[in-house]
């Protein structure tokens, strides 16, 4: 039997995985004006969609997050829902780009490239701790939104405005976005997997202490009692962080010292 082609408004059909009439292609939500409501039963924006849909994977985690779900949730039907986001993908696209929202930065750079990107670099790891199953998405979805462009216009203004090669300033932003990264993902693993709920931090301890007895561990025994501290300190945890992010600025700076000619990463201009 051959296969039903959908039709557009005007009756013409679609050919599989063609778009007709001025529908986006996958992966362009940000390009999709937003639908009005239709006057059917309850009133539903997208931004009460994307709220919704955050709150529930908050709550139960991503792999919880459905079309089917989200609708029972929100007292509608599935096919609302898809009035207004049509994939699952745009929806998770649009809950990330609101994360990325709720970062508090300035209207515009500072004029201090080091403090804004500090200020930058807390701020998404603050978010990102306070919705970690984000981390889960990164490298799956595309970012274009708009809270995700402010965050990147503001890294790259204010590098502009210290004068920093486009070579240079990529390679540092890159370097920070995958250290923050790298920073949340390893906090959330072991937050994760560290140990169960209800095993004690002590016991954790006492097993680590175990295993350095049983052989030459000399320099990680004399470490134990500030790998002790560490257990359940979520502040130690912050330190570790803002001590490699302040690293990392340092060898920025100190490259950005070279001068103006070093015009691209790792590579020193004639």
């Amino acid at each position: 039997m051959g296969q039903r082609r959908r039709r557009d408004e005007h009756g013409q059909a679609k050919a599989p995985g063609v778009v007709v009439g001025d529908s986006p292609a996958p992966g362009t939500v940000w390009l999709k004006p937003e639908r009005p409501d239709r006057g059917q039963g309850v009133p539903l924006s997208r931004s009460q969609i994307v709220a919704a849909a955050l709150e529930l994977v908050d709550e139960e985690g991503l792999e919880a997050l459905s079309m089917r779900k989200l609708a029972a949730r929100m007292g509608v039907g599935a096919m609302s829902l898809y009035w207004h986001v049509e994939r699952k993908d745009d929806l998770l696209d649009l809950i990330g780009d609101a994360i990325f929202g709720e970062m508090e930065l300035p209207e515009r750079p500072t004029g201090d490239w080091r403090a804004d990107l500090t200020l930058v670099a807390e701020q998404t790891r603050k978010v990102h701790l306070r919705h970690p199953w984000l981390i889960q998405t990164k490298g799956s979805l595309p970012h274009y939104g708009p809270n995700f462009l402010r965050h990147a216009e503001f890294s790259f203004g204010s590098l502009t405005l210290a004068g920093v090669a486009p070579e240079t300033m990529i390679a540092i932003v890159s370097a920070i976005d995958s250290f923050v990264f790298g920073s949340v993902m390893t906090w959330v693993r072991e937050s994760a997997a560290g140990r169960a709920p209800d095993q004690p931090a002590e016991q954790v301890v006492g097993q680590f202490q175990e295993m350095l007895s049983r052989g030459q561990y000399p320099a990680l025994q004399g470490l134990m009692g500030h790998f002790a501290d560490w257990v359940d300190d979520n502040e130690m945890s912050g330190q570790v962080f803002r001590f490699g992010l302040e690293a990392l600025l340092d060898g920025a700076a100190a490259r950005l010292a070279l001068g103006p000619e070093y015009s691209s990463a790792g590579e020193a201009g004639p």
